[in-house]
C-alpha cells in the first residue's frame, strides 16, 4: 500500500476518505499544499485517498508535515477498511465505492463519477467498514457490456443478440447495416 502524510485532519479517522480542502498548510520544507479534509458529498471529487493506520509506509509524499497540523498517512492505493454506510445500497464484493453525504464515509456507488476503489467483502449493516482495493478513479456503470458469448450491449447488461443498444444511439459518420442472408 503507498500512502502519504499528505495534510491536516482535524477530524478525520482510521478509513475515513478524504479530500483537498480550502485552507493551505506550509510543509517543514518550504511547500504549500492544501489542507486534507473529510469528504462531504456523494461522487465528491477529487479524492485524495483514505486514512490509515499504516504509519510506517510514508512514500509518496515524505513525512514533512509539521507536528501541530496532525499529520496522519492517506492510503492512496491498496487494500485498506473504508469506512461506509448503506446510502447506496448493500455493498457486494465488487461493488465500487464512492463518497456519500455522510463526512467521510464511503458508499456503493451507482451512477457514474468519481470512486474511490472496489469492494473487496459484502457489508449489508447501516454504517461500519468494508475492506476495499483503493484506487481513485471514475466509475461509468452499464455504458459498454461484452460477454464471453461475443455479445456486446450498450447501455444495458445482459444483451439478447450480437449487438444491443437501449436507448439512443449516434454515430459520428457512417452506418451500414446490411440485412442476413438467408
Amino acid at each position: 500500500m503507498a500512502s502519504g502524510i499528505t495534510g491536516v485532519y482535524p477530524e478525520a479517522r482510521k478509513g475515513d476518505s478524504v479530500v483537498p480542502g480550502a485552507v493551505s498548510v506550509t510543509t517543514t520544507d518550504g511547500q504549500v499544499i492544501r489542507q486534507v479534509v473529510k469528504s462531504s458529498t456523494p461522487y465528491q471529487g477529487p479524492v485524495t485517498g483514505v486514512v490509515s493506520n499504516n504509519y510506517g509506509d510514508f512514500t509518496s509524499a515524505g513525512n514533512n508535515i509539521n507536528a501541530a497540523d496532525n499529520p496522519m498517512p492517506v492510503a492512496l492505493v491498496g487494500r485498506v477498511p473504508v469506512n461506509v454506510t448503506n446510502e447506496g445500497g448493500a455493498i457486494a464484493t465488487g461493488d465500487y465505492i464512492t463518497t456519500s453525504s455522510t463526512a467521510g464515509k464511503g458508499m456503493k456507488a451507482t451512477k457514474a463519477g468519481r470512486v474511490i476503489g472496489m469492494a473487496l467483502a459484502d457489508f449489508s449493516g447501516a454504517s461500519g467498514q468494508v475492506m476495499v482495493q483503493v484506487f481513485n478513479t471514475w466509475y461509468e456503470p452499464g455504458v459498454l457490456t461484452v460477454l464471453a458469448s461475443g455479445k456486446v450491449g450498450i447501455g444495458q447488461v445482459n444483451p439478447g443478440a450480437t449487438l444491443d443498444v437501449n436507448g439512443d444511439g449516434r454515430f459520428a459518420n457512417s452506418l451500414t447495416v446490411a440485412a442476413a442472408s438467408t
